[in-house]
């Protein structure tokens, strides 16, 4: 499990977290996607703004209107 960005350490101190507390928490793409969203949008500030939460929550080209109403709940 390696992260890049720039809330790397938050968020595999995240996971460990989760995980301690006893979920499986098997599934990280989200959190794989979002690493990654930061690394590409060269985002230089730890943490979450409003304004790199609406850019992450945009309609990306690969998502159907089904796909983002599914994910919302995961």
């Amino acid at each position: 499990m390696e992260f890049y960005g720039v809330n790397a350490l938050f968020i595999k101190q995240y996971i460990e977290f989760k995980r301690n507390l006893g979920y499986a928490f098997k599934k990280i793409s989200t959190f794989k996607m979002f690493d990654h969203f930061t690394i590409e949008n060269e985002i230089p500030t730890i943490g979450l703004t409003r304004e790199l939460a609406e850019k992450w929550s945009m309609k990306r080209p690969n998502e159907s209107e089904i796909n983002r109403s599914i994910f919302q709940f995961i």
